[in-house]
């Protein structure tokens, strides 16, 4: 991560790195993340220019940290009745 702004995914990788010791995935190459073709689009490298990202920087997409090893995914079903419930009691 060459600069002092952090994507989404690069701040939690970073947490759980620095703090934890625990590295969610192997960083990738900017350029890795490109589709062919689209990395020539003359919008997306105005912006890349824009921020000062190179096609050899370092970053991590939320796709890797949502595919990590060191991560569970939990699950809370929201049911309308739930909510009325919780309200309920409030009265």
């Amino acid at each position: 991560f060459d600069n002092d702004k952090f994507y989404c995914s690069e701040l939690i990788y970073v947490i759980y790195k620095e703090q934890l010791g625990i590295e969610l995935c192997e960083p990738k190459q900017v350029g890795d993340y490109l589709i062919p073709g689209i990395a020539q689009l003359p919008q997306l490298v105005k912006v890349m220019k824009k921020r000062g990202i190179t096609k050899e920087q370092y970053a991590v997409a939320p796709v890797d940290v949502f595919e990590s090893e060191h991560l569970k995914e939990v699950k809370w079903i929201y049911r309308q009745t739930d909510y009325l419930n919780m309200n309920m009691n409030r009265l």
